[in-house]
């Protein structure tokens, strides 16, 4: 999934996708990473932020959670975020719901782990 963020209304919005699709309400808006002139270039988008926004609003349990526990909460999420009531008190307060599930996200956070050092020393840099 790739995170992609633009302004809907007023405030500023994230979604996140599969690769290549587009701003829901700007089909033609380009996502960042397709500006990326490199390998190095994509990396440091989608670990500084694709990656990010896509855990901006995250819930998550300490460790050694039992994982039953976990899955019983995710379904229970999932099921909140369809439920026809909920959705139109979102949409009153010009709320977009477009949540990233959370295996996707424990993918997400887990790949932080893995980022190779080269390109968390590039992220360190650019962000001094």
């Amino acid at each position: 999934m790739h995170s992609r963020c633009g302004t809907q209304g007023a405030r500023p919005e994230c979604s996140n996708d599969e690769p290549g699709k587009r701003f829901v309400w700007e089909p033609d808006v380009p996502l960042a990473i397709s500006f990326a002139k490199n390998e190095v270039g994509r990396k440091l988008i989608q670990v500084a932020l694709h990656d990010v926004g896509a855990i901006t609003y995250l819930y998550s349990f300490p460790p050694g959670t039992p994982k039953d526990r976990v899955q019983v909460f995710r379904q229970a999420f999932q099921a909140t975020l369809k439920d026809p009531e909920f959705v139109a008190e979102a949409k009153k307060g010009n709320f977009e719901l477009d949540p990233v599930g959370g295996e996707e996200l424990e993918k997400i956070v887990n790949g932080f782990f893995k980022t190779d050092q080269a390109t968390v020393n590039r992220l360190r840099e650019l962000l001094k």
